[in-house]
């Protein structure tokens, strides 16, 4: 793929704007991005595409996929159900035991967020570990029978936009600085060129800024997070 004339307008490429107008699903907009970054030879991008095709299997996961959720449960008072869906208070030594991330993939993120049910969706928490936990009067609630963090649509609705924000972002930068994406074919030249434009994907997946694509495709490298020496 020839670099472009930034002095022409150009087309823009037909994954860009399917993207971008919802047209696209994300899981195969993944695929179509794997494809143009495999010769990056960058295993910690194709880690974060593989991720949100499969699922997260461990704990490096993405911020934009965590929340604080709330302790919701039914209680007790001699065998009997006093409070039905009850936000339930937590020990300030257990918040993170309401700290959620999902690792769902993609293909299931979007079709919980698109589903025609849309009440929220829940994760059950065991009833002994939701007794420990809670910061509430025993002698007035009793025990609790059986407790669950909601889970909002919202936040499934949050994490479709954060991947294909960044998506859009690392296509934007890839045809800003080699042309139309159409042809899935991309020829990123010598190593050091490699190296810095797998840098700036990174950081697109981060959310950081440090390293950006800078004017006439050159890149350049901000002083955030700098010591301004005072």
């Amino acid at each position: 793929m020839t670099k472009p004339d930034v002095n022409k307008t150009m087309k823009r490429s037909k994954i860009i704007v399917e993207v971008a107008n919802g047209n696209k699903k994300l899981t195969d907009a993944l695929f179509e991005l794997k494809i143009l970054l495999s010769d990056l030879g960058s295993s910690e991008i194709i880690s974060w595409i593989d991720s949100e095709l499969s699922g997260y299997k461990d704990d490096n996961i993405p911020a934009y996929r965590e929340f604080d959720g709330i302790l919701f449960g039914n209680t007790l008072q001699a065998g009997r159900l006093v409070r039905r869906n009850m936000a339930i208070p937590i020990k300030s030594e257990h918040s993170d035991c309401t700290h959620v991330k999902l690792r769902d993939n993609i293909t299931a993120i979007e079709g919980f967020e698109k589903r025609e049910d849309k009440s929220d969706l829940s994760i059950s928490v065991n009833a002994i570990l939701a007794n420990a936990v809670a910061a509430y009067n025993p002698e007035a609630y009793c025990e609790i029978n059986n407790a669950w963090i909601k889970i909002p649509l919202s936040k499934y609705t949050d994490i479709l936009n954060a991947v294909k924000s960044r998506v859009l972002d690392i296509l934007l930068m890839l045809e800003k600085k080699y042309g139309n994406l159409d042809g899935y074919t991309i020829d990123f030249g010598k190593k050091e060129e490699r190296d810095e434009i797998s840098q700036i994907v990174i950081n697109i997946i981060h959310n950081d800024n440090s390293i950006s694509m800078g004017d006439n495709n050159k890149i350049s490298k901000s002083t955030i997070g700098e010591s301004n020496g005072s």
